[in-house]
């Protein structure tokens, strides 16, 4: 607690922590009596405010006890007739018409022991506007804090809020800088008389996970960075680890003070399956944000040259696609296909397969080509297997005997009379229930071409979206990320005004398929409105607009 005692007495002034220049309402009635300005005392001993003055750059206010008794009425714990706001407290700066009707009356919800003061004249300096910094001024005549960064007009603060939403100060210790403001994301669009929105006394977040790909058998090596995005100093937490192959908890001792990182290094245990599903957590005694705790990512483990990408199973004529997931075409001479009977096809012939290509195999050539008369690279062989309608098993054996790949599907996973079981990325484990799905092709599959739920391409766009539209009550927007498995991505989401919504992958490889649930970085539901996907690798980058309803 030492830390934040400091703090405490490096701020012995009172400072703006909350703007409303916007309040909901007709301009000219709501729109003006509904400013208020928050003064928060972050001292240990009360402030007292008399021959204060608060001025918008355009006139200069006299800071002045609520008088009218008749506010009790709405919000009888609050204090009117003082000067004094006490240690940690807050005091709200209204309009003296504040309690006159008008389309949008009284519409915040003061809580007890707030202090209410108002100015010497109608309103808060000449009104306040969106792009009207703020000075507080001491009896003194001292400029003690201000809101609006007025030494650097080329800044975005003050910032242009919609209507209904206040600006807050994110942490009321630290000065009057770009970085130190942004809009409430409280739903209500305000905090007056309360902590932040933005504020956060303690919480610690996972920014960054990257890893290590290693072969099956060995260890990966996970590289978790931590910020602080709480006011109050960090000394010790715990991460956890949880996977489909192990649990464990590290106990870590690392100063933090408000937004430092630290990265945490940890070596898993050797890994014996086709990929490593985890969810790593960061645990902080009293944190207020849970949002941020905890990230997902799925590894996979030493993927296979060419893996089954579409499996037709139960139409007239039945077959199987191959992927060659490499950067070099490989010659399938000796090939050959099996189920989980103890048949096996016959070997292929000499068939070269290209970088990045799709290869058909089926039993009968000619029913193929009469099912899919535009099916691409295709071969028969004998006594291809006979595959279950219900499940089964495909094994792809290269020509020494080794398996290549192989998949365990289910009737549950997708495909039906008719329509094919397509793999949904070719850079996902092959065994992962949800990389797979039932073909959108109107034909019923895609023989010999890019998957309907995947169409990747080394050539096409970086982003592929689920939709250009976004409803999050109905679910997490879909994007997918063609790109290598050794690329390094960022994912990040902006909005129109370039400020940074949420980082979805930060320099994390092995990443293709992402869901974004319409939270920006703080856990709160965004606005409605137009977003910008930003995506890019060393070598490629790519932009994306959606409209999120």
């Amino acid at each position: 607690m030492q830390g934040v005692l400091l703090i405490f007495l490096l701020f012995s002034h009172p400072v703006i922590n909350e703007v409303m220049a916007n309040p909901r309402g007709h301009e000219s009635s709501s729109g003006d009596k509904n400013e208020f300005v928050e003064i928060y005392n972050p001292d240990s001993t009360p402030v007292d405010l008399t021959r204060f003055m608060i001025s918008d750059g355009d006139e200069i206010d006299s800071i002045v006890p609520f008088a009218d008794s008749s506010i009790l009425d709405l919000y009888p714990g609050v204090f009117i007739n003082q000067n004094n706001i006490p240690p940690r407290c807050y005091g709200i700066i209204i309009d003296r018409e504040y309690l006159d009707s008008s389309d949008v009356s009284q519409p915040y919800n003061f809580p007890d022991g707030s202090v209410i003061f108002t100015t010497g004249d109608n309103d808060i300096g000449n009104g306040l506007s969106n792009n009207d910094p703020l000075y507080l001024i001491s009896f003194r005549w001292d400029t003690v804090d201000a809101y609006g960064t007025p030494s650097d007009p080329t800044d975005s603060v003050p910032v242009n809020p919609p209507d209904g939403v206040s600006v807050e100060r994110i942490n009321p210790f630290e000065t009057d800088r770009e970085d130190n403001w942004g809009l409430s994301v409280n739903s209500t669009g305000s905090t007056p008389g309360t902590q932040n929105s933005l504020t956060r006394w303690c919480d610690l977040g996972i920014i960054n996970l990257s890893h290590t790909n290693g072969g099956v058998g060995e260890p990966i090596r996970l590289s978790i960075k931590v910020k602080n995005f709480g006011i109050n100093p960090v000394d010790s937490f715990r991460i956890g680890v949880i996977s489909n192959c192990f649990d464990t908890t590290l106990s870590v001792e690392h100063s933090l003070e408000w937004r430092d990182t630290a990265t945490v290094d940890f070596t898993t245990p050797e890994i014996t399956e086709q990929f490593l599903t985890l969810k790593v957590f960061v645990d902080l005694n009293g944190d207020e944000n849970p949002f941020n705790d905890t990230t997902l990512v799925l590894i996979p483990i030493n993927l296979p040259p060419l893996v089954i990408n579409e499996v037709m199973y139960k139409d007239t004529v039945e077959w199987v696609e191959i992927y060659n997931n490499t950067e070099t075409g490989i010659n399938l001479r000796g090939f050959k296909l099996k189920d989980s009977s103890t048949r096996s096809s016959g070997l292929f012939p000499d068939v070269y397969l290209n970088s990045h290509g799709y290869l058909v195999i089926t039993g009968d050539s000619s029913l193929l080509r009469g099912r899919f008369p535009d099916v691409g690279n295709y071969i028969q062989v004998e006594n291809f297997p006979i595959l279950n309608n219900n499940y089964d098993d495909v094994i792809l054996f290269d020509a020494g005997g080794d398996v290549i790949d192989s998949l365990r599907y289910s009737s549950s996973w997708g495909g039906e009379e008719g329509v094919s079981l397509e793999r949904i990325s070719p850079m996902v484990a092959t065994n992962l229930r949800e990389n797979w799905g039932s073909s959108r092709a109107t034909s019923g599959g895609t023989p010999g071409e890019p998957n309907s739920l995947s169409q990747f391409k080394v050539q096409s766009k970086i982003l592929q979206l689920s939709s250009k539209i976004f409803t999050p009550d109905r679910g997490n927007f879909v994007i997918k990320i063609n790109v290598k498995p050794s690329d390094k991505v960022i994912l990040y989401i902006f909005d129109l005004r370039g400020r940074l919504v949420r980082k979805l992958i930060d320099g994390e490889s092995g990443v293709y398929i992402v869901s974004w649930d319409g939270k920006n970085r703080w856990g709160v539901k965004v606005q409605k409105g137009l977003y910008i996907l930003y995506c890019a690798t060393e070598s490629r980058k790519e932009k994306a607009v959606i409209m999120v309803k």
